[in-house]
């Protein structure tokens, strides 16, 4: 018997198709028989080399007398894991060590830079373009070194392999520069350079007519996830989203993938994010710390994404933009030490007025202040961590016509839900129109007292 691997499809009949195992993923094994070896000692010793012996093989082998029993499978082994060969860290200069990682990302990148051993590491450009929009948009580099003296060089598609990086923003080189706590305080960068991510182009055999997942391409058990969520519908119009797609409203096409729902749900909770990367769109995998993120990781990181062409790549951007500021969430709500954060804020009409003399205008405002251990924690931690999850599909229109005016994220918020249970807002004097009224109503928060300055 001769044992013969060959990759991809095969015009000969593979193990799967003549004993009923199972192939690894990519790979085929075809069975060439010689006249001295019985078809019984074939089958045995093909399937205990490849480890994937099945009860049907067996049955085939001892019951001759019975060729229509059942097949009977094995159970699924476990999925592969990949060894994590740990994570890297992206740092902020002007904060001193432990106190000073922003976020971190696995090593799960691979490149052959010597072609004698694969070496493991961050996607360069994913790790600069999730640094520049915790510094806010900001545009700078990344430095093998804390004094900033020895920049990283490399191309966007190349691999990071240091175990820590320093990121410095380029206009103006301030240190410490301010980070956005939260994706709620964030403002889309329209018309920046860092939203250089073309439109999805049409790939063979993309099929979301039928409600297809977008990863998987399969066809049941699907549900529609929202890129910029449904909860987030404030933000969204803050923003001007309403600017990017085919309608305005957040639940357009251009703001919707499909996708399996174990996927959903692991969308839901920042487990991956969908990004360009060597022309295409491929799932990044953001966490590999525990069994089951290494298991998801092993089987969907850096694979093709077939995306429909309405897919706005705005809406894109923003879901990982949502996803990194989630990364760095220990730095904020966990943070021993006080944080320079900016944050988009509201003029309210008062204000307005009295600075302008358009008194119907609203206007949209970063603010860069000092915010100590307490207030970081209070604002941007305490009942996340508890938050429970939102509500099923079934259930999201119940409670549509309620405001959200919460900067707090969930740790893993559904695309859909507008349901926000934890957290407050920026805890400032804000202006609240109430639907079927002609004026506005002042809302006073907790403490108004504190923060009486609050105008940008």
């Amino acid at each position: 018997m001769r044992i013969i691997r060959t990759f991809g499809h095969s015009n000969r009949a593979d193990l799967g198709e003549t004993v009923g195992g199972v192939t690894p993923r990519h790979m085929h094994y075809t069975i060439c028989f010689t006249p001295s070896v019985s078809l019984q000692q074939c089958a045995l010793q093909q399937g205990l080399w490849l480890g994937v012996e099945t009860l049907a093989m067996k049955e085939a082998i001892h019951s001759h007398s019975s060729p229509s029993a059942v097949e009977i499978y094995k159970p699924f082994p476990r999925p592969p894991i990949d060894e994590l060969e740990g994570e890297i860290q992206f740092c902020h200069p002007g904060y001193t060590p432990p106190h000073d990682v922003l976020f971190t990302l696995p090593r799960l990148d691979t490149t052959s830079a010597a072609l004698e051993r694969l070496y493991k590491g961050v996607h360069y450009g994913t790790a600069l373009l999730a640094c520049q929009v915790i510094a806010n948009n900001a545009e700078g580099y990344l430095t093998y070194d804390r004094e900033g003296s020895d920049p990283v060089e490399l191309e966007t598609d190349d691999v990071l392999t240091e175990s820590q990086y320093w990121f410095f923003t380029e206009f103006p080189r301030r240190n410490p520069y301010p980070v956005v706590p939260s994706f709620r305080d964030w403002a889309f960068p329209h018309g920046s350079p860092l939203l250089a991510w073309p439109r999805p182009q049409y790939m063979a055999n993309t099929d979301t007519a039928d409600g297809r997942c977008n990863i998987t391409q399969t066809a049941g058990l699907v549900s529609t996830a929202h890129l910029v969520p449904v909860a987030d519908e404030e933000w969204y119009k803050i923003n001007a989203m309403s600017r990017h797609g085919d309608h305005h409203d957040v639940n357009q096409d251009a703001n919707k993938i499909v996708l399996r729902r174990d996927l959903c749900h692991a969308f839901d909770d920042n487990y991956f994010a969908i990004i360009h990367k060597l022309n295409s769109y491929v799932v990044h995998q953001l966490s590999a710390s525990t069994t089951s993120t290494r298991e998801f990781a092993s089987t969907y990181h850096n694979h093709a994404v077939r995306l429909p062409r309405d897919v706005a790549p705005e809406f894109l951007f923003a879901r990982f933009a949502r996803a990194v500021l989630m990364l760095a969430k220990p730095f904020i709500a966990q943070s021993p030490v006080r944080r320079y954060v900016v944050r988009f804020g509201i003029v309210n009409r008062e204000d307005t007025k009295s600075k302008n003399q358009n008194a119907g205008a609203v206007a949209y405002k970063a603010k860069s202040e000092w915010l100590s251990p307490t207030q970081l924690y209070e604002q941007y931690g305490a009942a996340t961590a508890t938050a429970a999850r939102s509500r099923s599909s079934s259930e999201r229109g119940q409670n549509d016509e309620k405001p959200v005016h919460n900067r707090k994220e969930r740790e893993g918020g559904d695309s859909n839900s507008r349901n926000d249970t934890v957290g407050d807002s920026h805890k400032k004097k804000i202006v609240v129109l109430e639907e079927g009224r002609g004026r506005p109503r002042k809302r006073l928060r907790r403490d108004l007292q504190r923060r009486r300055d609050w105008t940008l």
